[in-house]
């Protein structure tokens, strides 16, 4: 019996950026996924508009240490100092964008202390198995550390 099958090999990994610049600077990730037609494969369908984009947390009030939060995907108006990639399963490729997705929809207040784009790039990365150590959430730490990668 003679049969044929098509198979697909993905490499798929999170990112998670840094600039250091002082008060303005940020922290983003971004989930990717090679070759990025693969990006079909994720399912439910409605995730695959994360993949393969930056993605950051910012407050909607900008200069109001406590504001409403919200999720921006796309350019982050921002050039990393640092960044730092590692490899993931494809499985928890889709808790990442699951994770990215659901913080858009429900993106709680951004206080720059306690809740903002650090965290959420540390939470992000914790959401598909990467370890970020708890205490870089300032956008010169999290240079820090992803540049001592």
């Amino acid at each position: 019996c003679e049969s044929t099958h098509d198979m697909t090999v993905v490499h798929c990994a999170y990112t998670a950026y840094s600039d250091n610049v002082g008060a303005i600077g940020h922290g983003w990730w971004r989930f990717g996924i090679e070759p990025s037609d693969a990006s079909s494969l994720i399912q439910p369908a409605n995730l695959q508009s994360w993949v393969n984009t930056d993605v950051g947390y910012f407050p909607q009030n900008t200069g109001i240490p406590v504001s409403p939060g919200y999720v921006m995907q796309g350019n982050q108006g921002h050039t990393p100092t640092s960044q730092h990639a590692w490899d993931l399963p494809f499985i928890l490729l889709d808790n990442g964008l699951s994770y990215s997705r659901n913080l858009s929809i429900t993106p709680g207040t951004y206080n720059m202390l306690t809740h903002n784009c650090c965290h959420e790039t540390i939470n992000a990365a914790a959401s598909c198995g990467v370890s970020i150590p708890a205490d870089n959430t300032t956008p010169e730490k999290l240079h820090d550390y992803l540049n001592c990668l």
